[in-house]
């Protein structure tokens, strides 16, 4: 059985923090470790900001939706702006690693290397779609701290 669990939030950093305790405690309730809920939730505030700042370029009356869905010990998590251009041709630098001395462009970077899946999209006349898909216990991303990769 698949739950699922949506929250439409104006697109403001200023919620961030709600975003977060909700995420965070669907990854509780999952009985993800406390790295994993780390990589989760860090994934899930890039990703959060990446839609307010780029896919909706701040805008006020714009909104965000965070959708969970919960099966099996698997979690997806598509966060959903109103942008009207891709993120990665907003930001300029989302396909690449940025250099150590930038400011800002790590976000696309962190979430492919700690979400088990993910994908970037845009829908024209709907906006970017950012998925990331974890599991519990995934013993990749274990592997992956342990060489020095994560």
């Amino acid at each position: 059985m698949t739950e699922r669990i949506s929250v439409r939030v104006p697109s403001d950093i200023k919620y961030s923090d709600l975003v977060h305790s909700i995420s965070r405690q669907i990854c509780f309730n999952m009985n993800f470790c406390d790295r994993d809920i780390h990589f989760v939730l860090l994934s899930v505030s890039e990703g959060f900001t990446n839609a307010v700042v780029h896919g909706n370029c701040s805008e006020p009356g714009r909104e965000v939706v965070i959708t969970y869905e919960i099966a099996q010990g698997i979690l997806s998590i598509a966060i959903e702006d109103e942008g009207v251009l891709p993120i990665e041709e907003n930001t300029g630098h989302a396909r690449e690693m940025p250099r150590t001395e930038d400011e800002s462009g790590r976000g696309v970077s962190l979430i492919r290397q700690f979400a088990d899946e993910f994908t970037l999209v845009n829908v024209p006349k709907r906006g970017n779609i950012l998925t990331m898909i974890f599991s519990v216990n995934n013993k990749s991303r274990e592997a992956a701290e342990v060489h020095g990769e994560a």
